[in-house]
Formats: structure tokens, sequence, C-alpha cells
């Protein structure tokens, strides 16, 4: 960061061009929407092997679906984590689930 000129002392300026690797940060994300959700999620990538987590650490679902459907999951805050083998990438994300 630097400081900026003008900006009353104190508030920096932040380059966000140089916080990537150039790659557009959508571009290698994996994630799921609504969320909150009640009945279903999506996946943002196909091909992807999804496992739901409740929190105290069981896994109370699994999925090989682009559209996993949630409607059989009690209300609450689960994880969900999600590997996709075309990235090579994993990623785990928090769910909550109302009805």
């Amino acid at each position: 960061a630097e400081e900026a000129d003008s900006f009353p002392q104190g508030l920096y300026r932040i380059n966000l061009s140089t916080l990537t690797d150039g790659t557009p940060f959508e571009a290698n994300t994996l994630s799921f929407y609504p969320n909150p959700a009640q009945t279903t999620i999506t996946l943002s990538k196909s091909n992807c092997t999804t496992k739901i987590y409740s929190v105290t650490g069981q896994c109370v679902k699994i999925s090989e679906e682009a559209t996993i459907d949630i409607s059989d999951l009690a209300t609450g805050v689960y994880l969900v984590k999600i590997k996709n083998e075309d990235l090579n990438k994993t990623q785990i994300k928090r769910l909550i689930v109302e009805h």
C-alpha cells in the first residue's frame, strides 16, 4: 500500500493489480449458490465431487451432480467440500440451510 496524497493522513490507497497472479479471480473459484439455501444448491463448475459435513464433522451427503438436493438436511450450518479434478483444486465453504 502507498500513502495517498489526496486522502487525509492515515488513509491508504491499495493497488489491487499487484495482489493477483494475473488469473481472473472467478476462473479458478469453486463455489455454489444460493447461500443461505432451502432446497438445492448449484455448483459453479461441473465435474466436481461434493461432500457436505455437519459442524460435528459427520459427512451427511456426497454428490457428483452440479445441482444438489439439500431438502433433507436440517436447518443449520454445514461445511461443503468441493473437489474438482480438472482444476486440481479443493475448496471448503460454509453453507447455511434454512427451511
